[in-house]
């Protein structure tokens, strides 16, 4: 199977009316689940300005979403719906969804996170959607998404973010479906947010943190974090989080 595009934007509606400010939101996932834990695909950062430049390497060649399916291996059995799961996908990287669209190939996996630029030196290309980063001014680590006019089904709507919501199994990450054309590249972003229909855990991934959140139960938490094949680190999501500049 694979994702396809939801026209009815209900089963977003615990991430639309969510209290938290969006900032933390976007970053640490929803409110009030029991635990919560950063997947890291860099180390943290050990001093502050760090750049992602000084950060060591991945040397496993595992790419982001290789990480986040090592981590749905844990999750899928602490759910009870796991054939019905939501996806957000950022409209800021400009693919264009259509319920309507018949494209001749889909969208399927993730390139692997490029290194960081250097802190100073020349501006990085913007035709690359992993090369965006925040304007000045913006939060640390947050980097607010222009809104752009887009076609097909409606939006989900933050104050800094607006997301394509798509349905699918806990199986289909990576698999964007017959509703996503596919970039010249064939790159493909994972999601924003994804969660199952019971909304018993939900894995968050903004666009600059260098980390995913994943909110859970207690056990499922104490399982990813016992795994040496994942960097998961135990986190409050009342506190500050580290980032890189």
């Amino acid at each position: 199977m694979s994702m396809r595009l939801c026209t009815d934007l209900t089963p977003a509606a615990w991430i639309t009316h969510d209290p938290a400010p969006w900032n933390r939101l976007t970053t640490l996932g929803p409110s009030g689940l029991p635990a919560y834990a950063r997947l890291l695909f860099l180390p943290d950062p050990t001093h502050p300005g760090q750049s992602e430049n000084d950060a060591p390497a991945r040397d496993d060649g595992r790419s982001e979403t290789d990480l986040l399916r090592t981590a749905l291996t844990h999750l899928t059995s602490h759910t009870t719906t796991p054939q019905e799961c939501y996806f957000l996908l950022w409209d800021g990287w400009d693919l264009h969804p259509s319920p309507t669209r018949t494209p001749t190939r889909t969208l399927t996996g993730r390139a692997p996170r490029p290194p960081a630029a250097p802190a100073q030196g020349p501006t990085r290309p913007t035709d690359d959607p992993e090369h965006l980063r925040p304007p000045v001014g913006a939060q640390p680590g947050v980097s607010p998404g222009a809104r752009r006019p887009t076609t097909g089904a409606p939006l989900v709507s933050l104050p800094e973010r607006d997301y394509h919501l798509f349905r699918g199994t806990v199986d289909d990450l990576g698999d964007w479906g017959p509703d996503l054309p596919a970039a010249p590249s064939g790159w493909a972003p994972d999601p924003a947010f994804f969660w199952p229909a019971d909304h018993a855990w939900c894995i968050t991934r903004d666009v600059d943190p260098h980390y995913a959140t994943i909110a859970a139960g207690n056990a499922a938490i104490t399982a990813l974090l016992h795994d040496p094949q994942l960097d998961v680190v135990p986190t409050d999501p009342s506190q500050p989080q580290p980032y890189y500049w």
